[in-house]
């Protein structure tokens, strides 16, 4: 994390707590009493097995659960602002402005018949009012800026290879200047040296904004995570600095994934 001093959390989650509903069954609980903050210039990375809850619990963030599955308690503040009750034309206004979201395919996140750049403008005239011209001009430096030639604002998600969509993904991502990043399994589909580029491309984007990283993989929380928050069955069982927990795990769940991580490792 940047700077010496603490800074004051950009995201507040507090008790949160996510179901699983279907007519005429009880709810099931998904997500269990969630409280996690970040500030600026940090990454937090949110680590756990599939159906731990990390990724229900940042799209609740932003609003984004399927109707199938609904927050249940609980409450999400956004630089001091409570939002999780806010209506949906606000929330529209958050998502893609003062959140920014990484998904974890972009091929199925970009529209496949639009160009990069037309997905680029529109968002950047949505969020910030600026007239075309400066809207392209303004996406084409995002793109440049994620190590991809002005002429991808031209091309279509299927002209780009999973590492140049990753990339245009933070480009869409980042191009309103949002407070909170949120970036899920941004690397699970590529091979290990784009991974790393696209960590690194993330890491330089963390200095004035806060930043969830949501990762199976220990070794790519280890490598842009300041702090790290372990999730197993829906629940945080341990927290602490990227660096401490990696080497001192309190939990023995976290142990577990440790040791499986580092025998895959050797197994590798």
């Amino acid at each position: 994390m940047t700077g010496s001093t603490p800074q004051s959390p950009i995201l507040e989650i507090r008790d949160l707590c996510i179901d699983a509903v279907a007519p005429g069954v009880p709810a099931r609980r998904l997500v269990e009493d969630l409280s996690l903050t970040v500030a600026v210039g940090e990454v937090l990375g949110i680590v756990g097995e599939s159906g731990s809850g990390k990724s229900l619990s940042a799209f609740a963030v932003a609003r984004l659960l399927p109707d199938s599955i609904r927050v249940s308690g609980g409450s999400v503040h956004l630089g001091g602002q409570r939002i999780d009750d806010l209506d949906e034309g606000a929330m529209r206004g958050l998502r893609g402005g003062r959140i920014g979201f990484v998904f974890q395919d972009p091929l199925s996140s970009f529209n496949p018949v639009r160009s990069i750049g037309s997905i680029l403008i529109e968002s950047i005239r949505r969020h910030q009012g600026l007239d075309r011209k400066a809207a392209r001009a303004l996406a084409v430096e995002m793109l440049s800026r994620m190590r991809l030639p002005a002429r991808s604002v031209d091309a279509y998600p299927h002209q780009l290879s999973g590492g140049q969509r990753q990339r245009a993904m933070i480009a869409l991502a980042l191009a309103n200047g949002p407070d909170l990043l949120i970036a899920d399994e941004p690397t699970t589909a590529l091979d290990p040296t784009i991974q790393l580029q696209i960590l690194a491309l993330l890491k330089q984007q963390t200095a004035d904004r806060a930043s969830i990283l949501i990762t199976h993989d220990f070794s790519v929380a280890a490598a842009i995570c300041d702090r790290i928050a372990v999730m197993h069955r829906g629940r945080l069982v341990e927290t602490g600095l990227a660096a401490a927990l990696l080497a001192h795990p309190q939990h023995d769940y976290t142990r577990d994934l440790l040791r499986h991580a580092r025998l895959g490792g050797e197994a590798s």
